[in-house]
C-alpha cells in the first residue's frame, strides 16, 4: 500500500526519461581516494562476498545465498538489478561489501539493499577492524549511487548496532523506520526457557495443546531435509495468503515470486523450517535463517480453520521452536520487523531501525524531501493505534470484507 502510494506521488514529478545504465562486464571504479568497485552481478564478487561474510559481524540476511535467491525471484519481479559495491584498501584487499541493487520507485531509480521488504536487518559486510567515519561513509554512498546511475540512495531497516556490529551507514539525520524489530537472548537450558512464562501462561498453553490433541496427534518438528522444508514452505504460503485475503490485505504473498523465493532458499538448505502438525497436517509454520548463533524468523503462519485457530497453534509452535533452538545452543533470536502481540510476549528487546535517504542527482534532491515526508507519515500511521486500526478497516472495506 505504502510503496504504491509513494510510487504514485513521485510519478507527479517532472522527471526526464532516460535509459538504464548499461550493464558492465567489469566493475566501475572511482578515481581518487574512494577505491570503490561496482559490479553488475553477484557472481562477479562471489569470492570477496563469501570471505567477508565469514569474517564480518552481520546477520543471515547479508548472506550471498539469501541475496541471490531474492534477486532471482522477488528482485527480478520488481525490476531490481544487482549492484554490489566493494570497497578496497590501499593494498587492494577487500574492506567492505554493500549488497546493493538498483530499484525503481515510480520514475525514480534508487540504490538500496538487496532483500527489499523481506530483509529485516540491513547491514554492510565490514572486515573486522575496518570502520569508515561518517564523512567517508556518506561519500561512498553518494559515489556508489552516482556510478549506479541512481537518483537516490535509499537504505531501509538499518540497525545502528546488531549485537556487537556497529553500522557506520546509519548517517546523521537518518529517519526512524516505520517499525522496530523484536528479539531476545535465549537461556542456556529448557527449564530456564519455561520459567520465562508466567504460571498462568504455561497453564493456558497446556490447555490449548490438549484441546488441539482432541483433534488428533500433535507434533512439532524442524525439517531435516530440503524436501521437507519445501513442503512446510508450501503450507506456510498457502496459509499466509488465505489469512491476508480474509483480512482484506493485498500482499507480496499473492506474487508467485514469493513462493519461488522461499522454495529456493529451502531447497538450497539456507532456510530453516519448523512446523506444528495434527495427524500429519501442518497447522502452523515458521521459516527463518540461522547465522552465528542467531535465529531470525522470516515468516510464519497458522491454519485459520476455527477449531484449530482457537487453540493458538502459532503460539504452541513458537514455544516448541524456542525449545529446539535452546537445545541446539542458539543464543539469540528475533521475530523481525513489525508490531504484534506475540512478539512482545516472548521478546524483551526492541531493536530500533533507521532509514537513510541520500540524494545523488538534481532530480534526487528534488524528490528527497517528499520521500522523507512519506516515510515519516508511514511511521506515524504505524505507531498510532487509532490510525492503524482505521487503515485496517479501510482495507477490509475496500476488499469487500467489511461489515455492512
Amino acid at each position: 500500500m505504502w510503496r504504491s502510494l509513494i510510487g504514485r506521488m513521485v510519478t507527479k514529478l517532472e522527471i526526464p526519461t532516460d535509459s538504464e545504465p548499461a550493464a558492465q562486464a567489469t566493475p566501475a571504479r572511482t578515481a581518487g581516494r574512494l577505491p570503490i568497485d561496482i559490479f553488475p552481478s553477484i557472481d562477479a564478487v562471489a569470492a570477496d562476498w563469501d570471505a567477508l561474510f565469514a569474517a564480518a559481524p552481520a546477520s543471515a540476511y547479508q548472506s550471498r545465498a539469501f541475496c541471490a535467491a531474492w534477486m532471482a525471484t522477488l528482485g527480478e519481479s520488481r525490476g531490481a538489478l544487482p549492484c554490489p559495491v566493494l570497497v578496497h584498501g590501499a593494498d587492494g584487499a577487500a574492506l567492505a561489501l554493500l549488497p546493493l541493487a538498483t530499484i525503481r520507485l515510480g520514475p525514480l531509480r534508487t540504490l538500496g539493499f538487496m532483500g527489499g521488504r523481506e530483509c529485516n536487518f540491513n547491514l554492510p559486510l565490514l572486515r573486522p577492524g575496518y570502520m569508515p567515519d561518517e564523512a567517508r561513509a556518506r561519500a561512498m554512498l553518494v559515489e556508489a549511487g552516482r556510478r549506479a546511475g541512481a537518483h537516490l540512495v535509499v537504505l531501509r531497516n538499518m540497525p545502528r548496532q546488531l549485537d556487537a556490529a556497529v553500522n557506520p551507514f546509519v548517517l546523521q539525520g537518518a529517519l526512524p523506520s516505520a517499525s522496530s524489530a523484536y528479539g531476545a537472548a535465549l537461556p542456556a537450558d529448557a527449564a530456564a526457557l519455561e520459567q520465562r512464562l508466567s504460571k498462568d501462561a504455561r497453564k493456558k498453553l497446556r490447555r490449548k495443546r490438549a484441546l488441539l490433541g482432541e483433534i488428533g496427534e500433535v507434533a512439532a518438528e524442524r525439517a531435516q531435509t530440503p524436501q521437507r522444508a519445501q513442503e512446510i514452505v508450501r503450507a506456510l504460503t498457502e496459509q499466509k495468503r488465505a489469512r491476508l485475503r480474509e483480512q482484506g490485505i493485498a500482499s507480496e504473498f499473492d506474487d508467485a515470486a514469493m513462493d519461488a523465493f522461499l522454495l529456493r532458499l529451502a531447497g538450497e538448505g539456507a532456510l530453516e523450517a519448523h512446523a506444528l502438525t495434527v495427524c500429519g497436517r501442518i497447522v502452523a509454520a515458521y521459516a527463518g535463517l540461522t547465522h552465528r548463533g542467531r535465529f531470525s524468523a522470516l515468516v510464519n503462519s497458522f491454519d485459520a480453520e476455527e477449531r484449530i485457530a482457537r487453540c493458538s497453534p502459532g503460539d504452541l509452535l513458537l514455544q516448541a521452536m524456542l525449545a529446539d533452538l535452546v537445545g541446539r545452543g542458539v543464543g539469540r533470536f528475533d521475530l523481525g520487523v513489525g508490531e504484534a502481540r506475540y512478539k512482545t510476549a516472548v521478546c524483551d528487546e526492541t531493536i530500533a531501525l533507521f532509514d537513510v535517504v541520500l540524494p545523488v542527482s538534481i532530480i534526487g534532491r528534488l524528490a528527497a524531501p517528499g520521500l522523507r515526508a512519506l516515510l515519516r507519515a508511514k511511521r506515524y500511521a504505524k505507531q498510532t493505534p487509532q490510525i492503524a486500526a482505521a487503515l485496517a478497516r479501510l482495507r477490509r472495506a475496500l476488499s469487500g470484507k467489511g461489515r455492512g
